[in-house]
């Protein structure tokens, strides 16, 4: 099972509210079905990207204590282009 999520931001909620509160949710629906599911996270940005890794984390640190990588930000600009 693949699942996907996208975030934007909500210009009414302070980004690490919002960003706390969809790290919550991702891990509760997470946690129900398949805490090992590859699951995609959709970003803003870099920045928001490392602040929903870190949440993520932060939800899930008895399966990050198993397993440094459960949680891993996956960016353009984390990795160089191929030609």
């Amino acid at each position: 099972m693949t699942c996907i999520f996208l975030c934007f931001y909500n210009v009414s909620c302070k980004k690490d509210d919002r960003t706390k509160a969809v790290a919550q949710r991702v891990m509760e629906y997470l946690r129900k079905t398949d805490v090992y599911a590859k699951t995609i996270i959709f970003c803003v940005d870099t920045e928001h990207a490392e602040r929903m890794r870190q949440a993520i984390s932060n939800e899930a640190m008895d399966l990050v204590a198993e397993n440094y990588k459960y949680v891993m930000r996956i960016t353009g600009e984390d990795t160089p282009f191929l030609a």
